[in-house]
């Protein structure tokens, strides 16, 4: 005599189901938390390129030189070491020296020291020249530019990778 199945448990059809949506929600979690880490590494950048040009403002004032803003990325380099031993301790505990993605900050003075800017290469890593059209852009990889108390270029639109 064969014993009767009692109705418990699931279906192989119920349990297919169920992975389906569990799948389908994991897809949409790691895509939005994506998004979400790389909007995180954006604000982080703005907000310590923000730190690094207070501090060097205010040595500027210190020294009696107050730099202003160019339109186009200055063209003396200044080494972060060199930035770092200026600046550190007594404007900033600390400046940090790469970007939320892991690109190292660029810091650079005019020939005459007139004007300043930081600069970030952006989620994709590349330059884009030092010629740039101030203002918010269309492009997540575009460069970052912080120079004059406030941001020359950055990225105005939510980063999708």
């Amino acid at each position: 005599m064969a014993k009767k199945r009692s109705g418990r448990g699931f279906t192989l059809i119920e349990l297919l189901i169920v992975v389906a949506i569990i799948g389908i929600l994991s897809g949409i979690s790691i895509v939005l938390y994506s998004v979400a880490l790389n909007r995180a590494r954006q604000k982080r950048t703005a907000s310590d390129m923000r730190t690094i040009a207070t501090a060097w403002e205010q040595r500027a004032a210190d020294t009696s030189s107050y730099f202003v803003a160019g339109y186009t990325f200055p063209t003396v380099d200044i080494p972060f070491e060199d930035l770092r031993d200026a600046i550190v301790p007594t404007y900033a505990r600390s400046i940090p020296q790469y970007d939320g993605w892991g690109y190292q900050l660029e810091f650079a003075a005019g020939p005459d020291k007139s004007d300043w800017a930081i600069r970030s290469r952006g989620r994709d890593g590349l330059l884009e020249g030092n010629a740039y059209e101030v203002g918010e852009t269309d492009s997540p990889d575009c460069d970052m530019i912080f120079a004059n108390g406030m941001f020359m270029r950055y990225p105005g639109v939510v980063q999708q990778k």
